[in-house]
């Protein structure tokens, strides 16, 4: 399916065309703002932003080239405003976005949505507009909209974040952003249970097991990440 004259509009205006036709209703519907000039959708809640949106490709060119990818994030204002009280030195810490967790409905989303974030794999021109747009809607509806709707506090959050990668291997990285997010959320509880588990249960190397026991203890005790540069 070719929309009628969408080869002669500007490629922005025949994506909001297309976000008119296919999924702007179905994403209003679930208290989503469409915002033309940006692509995004946007839906705020007390504790989270959550974020729906279009990546046009820097290639693209009216009549030749219409692509774009897919993203989709949520973030928290007030994790972000903990976080640049307590780790003001750390720009690595001063993002809200909530990152290293694991969607309960990861299964449903498709391999060329879950790649479209980083690469521009939908086309207006080069394929059937329609079949790539029920693709997309599907994703929303059985993907992103209840993995936004399932995280709608922290405690979601803690309970999904990922602690090893596919092959097993500890990823450093997300256990501090769970760190962070229980101390956020006063879940002591939660940070004692992982330093158990790093000390007792986890299979890796002694002397990588103290980097991150020190490193989380560091945080926990807000010595290293609050000293002045």
């Amino acid at each position: 399916m070719k929309l009628k004259s969408i080869i002669y509009l500007k490629p922005k205006g025949a994506i909001i065309i297309c976000n008119n036709e296919f999924i702007r209703d179905y994403l209003e519907k679930q208290g989503f703002i469409f915002n033309e000039k940006t692509l995004e959708y946007t839906k705020k809640t007390p504790e989270f932003k959550y974020v729906i949106g279009h990546r046009c490709s820097r290639c693209n060119m009216t009549g030749e080239i219409i692509q774009f990818g897919i993203y989709d994030y949520f973030e928290s204002l007030s994790f972000k405003k903990w976080l640049n009280n307590k780790f003001p030195n750390e720009r690595k810490f001063n993002s809200g976005l909530i990152r290293g967790i694991q969607s309960p409905y990861a299964e449903k989303q498709d391999e060329r949505f879950r790649s479209s974030s980083a690469t521009f794999n939908y086309s207006l021109l080069d394929y059937d507009i329609k079949e790539q747009f029920d693709e997309i809607l599907r994703n929303y509806q059985e993907y992103v909209i209840p993995t936004f709707n399932y995280f709608k506090s922290f405690k979601e959050i803690i309970d999904c974040c990922i602690e090893f990668d596919e092959i097993g291997h500890v990823i450093e990285e997300n256990i501090v952003q769970k760190i962070l997010y229980s101390l956020y959320a006063g879940q002591i509880n939660q940070i004692d249970q992982l330093k158990i588990d790093i000390k007792e249960k986890y299979d890796i190397n002694p002397v990588f097991k103290e980097k991150i026991l020190n490193r989380l203890q560091d945080i926990i005790d807000f010595k290293y990440y609050t000293r002045k540069n």
